[in-house]
């Protein structure tokens, strides 16, 4: 050996080693984690638990019409929606829709001597999906009108909401439709998505170029992750990682449920960021619910009957609810216009917002949420109503 040279050592030998000591507690990682992942899969499997579904409608409720305005309208018939609860149990909703239009049993246009007629115009909140028609707001309005009538006439309140109507569908139903039946009263519904055109009556191109604009990095996760709603996908569009994650939740009770958490708690954030760009002050949804009110105001006048404005609140965050601001602007815009405004937020503010849903991932108003609006609402209908006792028929 040449004197200076250091030993030669054996480097690949002494990394071998270590390399199977890696490979070991690799090995015994992903060995831990299988066991964990199947005994919780296991738990969930044993305990019963179920990601909760709306299982669809076996009859349509709408159908399109050519009209660019009006878009669609309900189906006359017996639609049924089905749900199926956190526990695997399902429930059935009988929606009837008369041969007139409209959910609820069937009136005659002409008003009778001795009814006040209550017109409650809407989108879905209004309809009622997810409720029986018992627990629908015009039908607990007529109720509690029942039990305490007012003087020399019995209270109709008719139900003209229509499942997607935005505010200018909201305006052609009271004109084409509502209209007809002579009301006294119209009580406009509105609800936080107002401020923007639904896709039924949208222009495609503008429709695209503003939803570009709305890539919130909630939504970019869930398109990444591949999660869908209620478990819905649609093989000739999904994305590879929507296909891949709805064949792994189909097999994996666990990861369902993980997944639909997610996915739910991204969307709720997204959904708020699209409210905010909707409803901004200088944007064309804001602009396009002052000009409907004030039509409306002029309508009101010109057909002689009183109009009332109902804002419901979007159901979530309702103990820091998040839309103070936008129900302040609605108020302030019916106070100039002369016309009572309803915030609906006051029955509802610091209620756990899951307790007013019609189902766990359909978070129209339940019978609950239905009861306190219309608890809170008739009194101060009955109000406005007496005020004018004067113009009521005779018994």
């Amino acid at each position: 050996m040449l004197v200076g040279m250091p030993p030669r050592t054996n480097t690949g030998a002494g990394r071998r080693p270590r390399r199977r000591r890696w490979l070991a507690r690799a090995c015994a990682l992903l060995a831990g984690l299988a066991v964990a992942f199947g005994l919780a899969e296991g738990y969930v499997r044993w305990r019963g638990l179920h990601v909760a579904r709306m299982e669809g409608k076996s009859v349509p409720v709408i159908e399109r019409v050519p009209d660019p305005v009006v878009g669609f309208r309900l189906i006359p018939g017996l639609p049924v929606q089905r749900y199926r609860e956190a526990d695997g149990s399902e429930r059935q909703v009988l929606y009837r829709i008369n041969r007139m239009g409209f959910r609820g049993r069937p009136v005659f246009e002409s008003k009778p001597d001795g009814v006040f007629r209550i017109a409650v115009v809407g989108d879905s909140f209004v309809f009622g999906v997810g409720v029986g028609e018992e627990h629908t707001l015009p039908r607990l309005v007529e109720r509690l009108f029942e039990r305490e009538p007012l003087p020399g006439a019995r209270v109709q309140a008719l139900n003209f909401g229509v499942p997607g109507y935005a505010i200018d569908q909201d305006l052609r139903r009271l004109q084409d439709d509502a209209l007809r039946f002579e009301p006294d009263l119209v009580l406009l519904t509105l609800y936080i998505n107002d401020a923007y055109a639904m896709g039924a009556v949208a222009d495609p191109d503008e429709e695209d170029a503003a939803s570009s604009k709305l890539r919130t990095p909630q939504l970019e996760w869930i398109d990444r992750l591949g999660l869908t709603g209620n478990l819905r996908t649609f093989p000739e569009h999904s994305s590879t990682a929507q296909k891949w994650m709805v064949a792994v939740r189909k097999r994996s009770r666990l990861v369902d449920l993980l997944a639909d958490r997610l996915f739910m708690r991204l969307f709720t954030e997204h959904t708020l960021h699209v409210h905010e760009h909707r409803w901004r002050e200088d944007g064309p949804g804001w602009n396009r619910v002052r000009e409907v009110l004030a039509e409306l105001r002029e309508l009101s006048e010109r057909e002689g009957f009183e109009l009332h404005v109902a804002f419901y609140p979007l159901l979530a965050n309702l103990d820091d609810y998040p839309f103070h601001e936008i129900h302040a602007r609605v108020r302030a815009v019916c106070d100039e216009l002369g016309f009572p405004f309803h915030d609906l937020l006051v029955p509802l503010e610091g209620l756990q917002a899951s307790s007013l849903w019609a189902h766990e991932q359909d978070h129209h108003p339940n019978a609950l949420c239905n009861a306190k609006v219309s608890q809170w609402l008739v009194p101060r209908l009955r109000a406005a109503i007496t005020a004018g006792a004067d113009a009521l028929p005779d018994d």
